[in-house]
């Protein structure tokens, strides 16, 4: 399961790319160099032009990293089939708050794209990964409720529990990272791309066996709803209550994971 993801620079040039849904550290780039080594391997590169109604990508080049490991067929066929796979899209709605709904001139394809900003994205990421919450059967959903596009708030799901537990969700997929790029320091280049993990201030790659317990130490106390930090969070207890709220999978979370 992958989502696309289109970064568009102030320059008007793209890159296109695949976002993945798989913890950190299980990259199977770890035991074949043939596997994508990033979370969101790139795609395409492009220059955008939207004008009188039709949207352009101009100059496409495919990306170097392969999106499948050794299989071509998989990756020409993804790259084909992507938005910067075609040169022209017909705009058929257009939203105030930067959406875009778009079909081929042959009318076979159609996508609807929607700006979000890069810590969002990465926060939602975590939040469906850090529940185990299969993204292939309810992320479409789950973003939109996130989006408000779905009636989560209707439902009595206040914004601050949602917005309390993404940030902790990501707070610990980033817990996570780290410390698996101990493992991936030992048994590879430790070059992987990681552009969907949040960067916070107090957690950083470790430089010893004691720094990677004491990542994973924080992340046992998290998946625990009264376990002791050793350092200050960056979160208040509130925070990390509503993220043990929906990490219970109660009601709350099949509402916001539409599991219900």
């Amino acid at each position: 399961m992958f989502e696309e993801l289109l970064i568009v620079h102030d320059d008007g040039t793209v890159e296109n790319r695949a976002v993945f849904f798989q913890p950190p550290g299980e990259e199977a780039c770890l035991f074949d160099s043939a596997q994508p080594c990033s979370d969101a391997p790139l795609i395409a590169t492009a220059r955008l032009r939207l004008e009188n109604g039709i949207l352009d990508f101009e100059e496409r080049r495919d990306g170097n990293a392969s999106l499948f490991g050794g299989n071509a067929e998989l990756d020409r066929r993804l790259r084909s089939d992507a938005i910067t796979g075609l040169e022209s899209w017909i705009v058929i709605a257009q939203g105030n708050g930067g959406e875009l709904a778009l079909i081929s001139s042959d009318g076979r394809m159609a996508r609807h794209l929607v700006r979000i900003s890069p810590d969002l994205l990465r926060r939602l990421r975590a939040g469906i990964l850090v529940a185990n919450i299969s993204a292939a059967d309810y992320w479409r959903c789950y973003v939109d409720r996130i989006l408000g596009r779905a009636d989560v708030i209707g439902g009595g799901m206040s914004d601050q529990l949602i917005e309390d537990y993404l940030h902790v969700a990501s707070y610990a997929l980033s817990l996570l990272a780290a410390s698996r790029s101990w493992e991936a320091a030992a048994s590879s280049d430790g070059a992987w791309d990681r552009m969907m993990i949040e960067a916070f201030d107090d957690v950083r790659a470790p430089r010893s066996d004691a720094e990677r317990a004491e990542l994973d130490a924080r992340l046992a106390a998290l998946a625990s709803s009264d376990g002791a930090f050793s350092a200050n969070p960056p979160f208040t207890a509130t925070e990390r209550a509503n993220f043990s709220t929906i990490l219970s999978q109660g009601e709350e979370a099949r509402r916001l994971f539409c599991l219900n």
